[in-house]
């Protein structure tokens, strides 16, 4: 039983880390090529940067929410994790509410600066 919880543990870790990672590169992305730090020339550029990333952003943090705590709440009603892990559920979602926001922000700066 100690074992699965250790697995569960760590996937669940390296998953919350990937998505963490994969939200902060689209927040830089993002912000660089309104910027101008990266050009991009090329209409579905341009569309994906405008569409799909700010999908992506907002969209991910939302499907981890609804996915950790159902997970949480199941795994906890059969008795197989302990309250503890819902520190592991706070740092699927923590983090990436923060770069949820902080896109929010940018998204808000640049549209008034550039409209």
């Amino acid at each position: 039983m100690k074992q699965k919880r250790v697995i569960f543990t760590m996937a669940d870790v390296i998953a919350a880390l990937m998505l963490h990672y994969w939200c902060f590169w689209l927040m830089f992305y993002y912000s660089a090529s309104i910027d101008g730090a990266i050009y991009i020339s090329s209409s579905y550029a341009i569309w994906e940067r405008n569409y799909l990333v700010p999908l992506q952003l907002i969209g991910i943090p939302i499907a981890a929410t609804l996915v950790s705590v159902t997970l949480f709440r199941r795994l906890r009603r059969r008795g197989l994790i302990g309250k503890g892990y819902i520190g592991l559920v706070l740092f699927n979602v923590l983090p990436l509410f923060a770069i949820c926001v902080c896109f929010l922000t940018d998204f808000a700066y640049y549209f008034h600066r550039l409209y």
